[in-house]
């Protein structure tokens, strides 16, 4: 067992160990109460020194995480009288008991005294830097301590007030302790103190000259500030807010702070850095790890590091109202970190894969935005919205390029996205300026869908008071795969754009792009996609010698290599993942589960096993790929047909003196590979293969429907009785002269259909050639989803 002990109670603020068996306790409530009143009573000396079991009442049973960990609190009572601060927590996952926490005040008593019918009342001041301590020093109140005055409890209010009985003057002993927030100092004791507060006055306790005590009154202090702020301002029914807030300070390493996603934590000073618990600005940002981690909305929102950074340095800038986040840190008044620098960071240019860096991208996007509605709606009222669009973006956003969206929905005021919100002018010129929100956002552009030749483009423009560009043409360029390019436009007509690439015979493999231009001169190109800028369909009917599409598990597979993390599944859409199969509902890849980036340092492998060609000289390999590599000059992704690379990611000649040219798949790919140069060995063996560096991490490899196949004159379910939609018709025979013909077709008016394939394995279809059927916004086209990885459990400075 491994406990953290309270050194002034004695009292375990954290208990856990290898667990004790609870059956049914993550699902039944009940069970869960039971078994933490049976440990509860097992353990009460330990947990609680001088209570008894009946002191504790229920007052939380609740699931919370992924729906697999269930909390069951109670509160402290003692004579009747809720004590304060005083409480035991026990945490239950996989059935077990894993997590006892106790804050129980031990060996409480309650005095009453007779014919007391005057009361003293008078403020307990902290003395604290106001951001950092080479700076101002300010008398701030003590928030909601413990104090002990003439050895009788007396928790202050949020501005310090205490009241005692009597009218005199009354000696405190002044706590780090309360409801809100626990010190805990990792150098020793908690720091004691004697001060004398008369009637209506109000007494200061000044630790400055000593570092370590120093920074337990300021983290006590500013926690507290920065938890008030959380529940008056941002969510007043988070049940975390709820909780007492664990603040461990003095801990021995520097130059550094983190929150495990609860606690938060702070490093001792050295010669080139603070000590993190004496800088409002440092512990403000803790504490915004942890509220994003409590805040975020299961099933809608995600954690994302670099998004998490950036808004804990926007938390710290909504109570200083400062841009520069971290002054002190490095013993001068220079800020750690700059929101509002002469240059906006833009997304996804200035991305680097560092969560500190990348996060400040989203912070000086909150930062303008506040400076915009501030101008607009004046200090207090554009302040107000900023802190409602800042919170609904921590609890839904998924990463920082979901963030422009949420931000929406914070500022709508009728439910009707459509017909814009009340500050959506100056949210699309903030997030545009960060690289967040394309000018094409806001034209109701939708992904081009091709059926056989015909491409249409779908342009609603949405209604609303703030202007957006309107569509000044939309050109296709195609060619025939190796052949030269064409350019043509599509004609406009009510809301849509529509043109024909020219029919061409069965077995050509087509290529095309379309660009969209607005009036503004902005432009947007489909596929979206640097890296690979051409969808690509292959025209003809198609038969299957073999194919694999994930639904069951197969044989035909062998993964390997250092860091082997392929895996069959449902796509979660993590990293640059798809949220969806293309057929079915799950897919082959690389880390489906985990957090969705391939490993760093690793060289891994997915093979199929010799596919028999049975004699056929025109086989095609056919697949749907959903892709996420960096830039070739670092990682690259490679498929091989018996042992020779057909394919590779793009790969900049020299190293990139910023991004590079990575790879980033946003809708299932189609791809043909002519299997003809392998017909005379007979088979062959598929392999994809992934090598990466140390650094940026991406989605990897994703593939669905890695079909061989070879031409057909039908439909691959013509004959079967059922329509499909490659099919003019569907009698349940293969016979001519019935009216529907032995290729699916229509006998009576003579014509036939063209067809390609770029569907699922061995089929054709009508539907989106690599853009979704029903339409993607462009914001989600236009937008690098790089998720750049946090640093694991904690979330540092």
């Amino acid at each position: 067992m491994t406990a953290m002990i309270d050194r002034d109670t004695g009292v375990p603020l954290r208990m856990w160990g290898h667990g004790v068996a609870a059956p049914g306790a993550v699902t039944d409530a009940a069970i869960a109460e039971a078994a933490a009143r049976t440990f509860l009573a097992q353990h009460i000396a330990t947990l609680a020194p001088g209570s008894s079991s009946a002191d504790f009442e229920l007052v939380s049973n609740r699931l919370g995480g992924a729906g697999d960990t269930r909390s069951v609190g109670f509160a402290q009572r003692a004579h009747g009288l809720r004590v304060l601060g005083g409480s035991i927590g026990f945490t239950f996952k996989r059935d077990r008991l894993i997590m006892v926490g106790s804050t129980a005040l031990p060996h409480v008593s309650v005095a009453a005294p007779a014919n007391r019918l005057h009361f003293g009342s008078g403020k307990v001041m902290f003395d604290v830097p106001d951001r950092y301590p080479g700076a101002m020093r300010m008398a701030k109140p003590a928030p909601f301590a413990n104090h002990s005055i003439g050895g009788t409890a007396a928790t202050s209010t949020f501005d310090g007030t205490v009241t005692w009985a009597g009218t005199g003057s009354a000696t405190v002993a002044p706590a780090l302790r309360g409801p809100f927030v626990a010190i805990s100092n990792a150098g020793g004791s908690l720091a004691t103190g004697s001060l004398t507060l008369a009637a209506g006055g109000s007494t200061t306790w000044s630790m400055a000259t000593s570092e370590t005590a120093d920074a337990q009154l300021a983290a006590f202090v500013h926690a507290g500030i920065v938890k008030q702020f959380a529940k008056t301002r941002l969510d007043p029914n988070l049940p975390w807010l709820d909780a007492t807030l664990s603040v461990s300070v003095n801990e021995g390493s520097t130059c550094n702070a983190y929150s495990t996603g609860d606690d938060i934590h702070f490093y001792r000073k050295s010669s080139q850095c603070e000590n993190t618990a004496r800088l409002a600005d440092v512990v403000y940002h803790e504490f915004g790890h942890s509220l994003h981690n409590h805040a975020i909305i299961e099933g809608v929102g995600s954690w994302d590091g670099a998004l998490s950074e950036g808004m804990s340095d926007m938390l710290s800038a909504l109570l200083t109202n400062d841009a520069g986040m971290g002054r002190g840190f490095f013993l001068s008044n220079a800020p750690m970190r700059n929101l509002d620098p002469a240059q906006d960071k833009r997304w996804p240019e200035d991305t680097t894969g560092q969560v500190h860096n990348d996060g400040e991208i989203i912070g000086g996007t909150m930062w303008d935005v506040k400076k915009a509605l501030e101008a607009k709606l004046g200090a207090e009222a554009g302040h107000a919205k900023t802190v409602e669009i800042f919170y609904g973006i921590l609890q839904r956003a998924s990463d920082i390029p979901s963030s422009y969206a949420e931000a929406l929905v914070s500022d709508d005021d009728d439910g009707d996205l459509a017909n814009g919100t009340p500050n959506q002018c100056e949210l699309n010129t903030v997030f545009k300026a960060h690289g967040l929100a394309d000018g094409v956002v806001t034209a109701g552009i939708n992904a081009p869908v091709r059926d056989q030749f015909a491409i249409t483009l779908d342009v609603t423009p949405p209604s609303g008071d703030c202007p957006s560009p309107a569509v000044a043409k939309a050109e296709v360029e195609w060619r025939l795969r190796g052949g030269d390019t064409t350019k043509f436009d599509l004609a406009a007509g009510a809301n849509v754009f529509e043109g024909s690439i020219p029919e061409q015979p069965s077995g050509s493999v087509i290529q095309y792009r379309v660009t969209v231009t607005l009036e503004n001169g902005s432009s947007v190109s489909y596929p979206n996609n640097p890296a690979d800028e051409y969808y690509e369909f292959y025209v003809g009917y198609t038969a299957p010698l073999w194919c694999a599409d994930f639904e069951q598990r197969s044989s035909d597979w062998t993964t390997g290599g250092t860091g082997d993390d392929w895996e069959v599944g449902e796509p979660l859409g993590l990293a640059s993942d798809p949220k969806l199969a293309f057929g079915g509902t799950r897919v082959f890849g690389t880390d489906l589960s985990k957090d969705g980036a391939y490993a760093k340092q690793s060289s891994t492998f997915a093979e199929t096993i010799d596919i028999d060609l049975e004699g056929r000289t025109d086989a095609r390999l056919h697949l749907r790929r959903w892709l996420g590599v960096e830039d070739g000059f670092y990682d690259n992704a490679r498929i091989l047909i018996n042992g020779e690379e057909v394919w590779s990611n793009r790969a900049s000649a020299t190293e990139p003196q910023s991004n590079g040219t990575n790879h980033i798949d946003r809708e299932w790919r189609f791809v043909d590979f002519d299997l003809a140069p392998y017909a005379a060995a007979g088979k062959v063996k598929l392999r994809f293969e992934i090598e990466t560096d140390e650094g940026l991490q991406m989605g990897g490899w994703t593939l669905d429907d890695v079909c061989v196949v070879y031409p057909s004159v039908r439909p691959p379910n013509c004959g079967n009785g059922e329509l499909d939609a490659d099919e003019v018709c569907d009698d349940g025979n293969l016979e001519d002269g019935d009216g529907c013909s032995t290729s699916c077709d229509d006998e009576n008016d003579g014509e036939t259909p063209n067809t390609d394939a770029d569907g699922g394995c061995c089929s054709s279809t009508t539907g989106a050639p690599g853009a979704l059927a029903l339409g993607t916004l462009v914001l989600g086209i236009v937008l690098s989803r790089r998720r750049s990885r946090g640093s694991g459990r904690r979330r540092r400075v």
